[in-house]
């Protein structure tokens, strides 16, 4: 019984792989990309989070707060994706003006409560659609901000409403 040896081209692939994940290896652990400037940020009673120390995770991080009364809103937007298993949603405003082109929004649960760890998602319908949502812009924080928001620290709305767009 005679064994092939592998041919050249997947020595070379192989090699080459290595190169890359080391190469990737060696960038995360870099010195530059562990460097924590802090913020200190004071925040309302009822968001839970007073005077807290936020690591500069977020380009706008001396945008973080908590508004003492939130702000009713109505914004038209794409919903572009689940937050929390769909217990929130990442959407784009429609509006080209908007300071902050992107937020995150969240689903009450059953009771009315925001709480993640109770399962009422928002209806995969809405993926991908124009939708308004309607509901409390209770200030801005770093939701997600290195895996969907682009870096960027965004608005937090607990929805009240949600529909598809006319």
């Amino acid at each position: 019984m005679s064994k092939t040896l592998p041919s050249k081209k997947t020595y070379v692939f192989i090699a080459l792989g290595i190169i890359f994940l080391f190469a990737v290896t060696t960038m995360m652990l870099s010195p530059e990309n562990q460097t924590v400037e802090t913020n200190s940020a004071s925040n309302i009673e009822n968001g839970g989070l007073d005077d807290i120390t936020t690591d500069r995770i977020c380009d706008n991080y001396n945008e973080i707060q908590y508004y003492e009364e939130p702000v009713p809103v109505t914004w038209e937007a794409r919903m572009d994706g689940c937050l929390v298993n769909c217990q929130g949603g990442s959407f784009t405003t429609t509006n080209q003006d908007s300071k902050y082109s992107r937020f995150a929004g969240y689903y009450p649960g059953k009771s009315g409560e925001y709480d993640s760890s109770v399962d009422n998602p928002i209806p995969e319908d809405y993926l991908g659609k124009i939708v308004r949502v309607t509901g409390d812009w209770i200030g801005i924080d770093a939701d997600h901000p290195l895996t969907v928001f682009n870096g960027q620290c965004v608005p937090i709305i607990n929805i009240v409403d949600l529909e598809i767009a006319d």
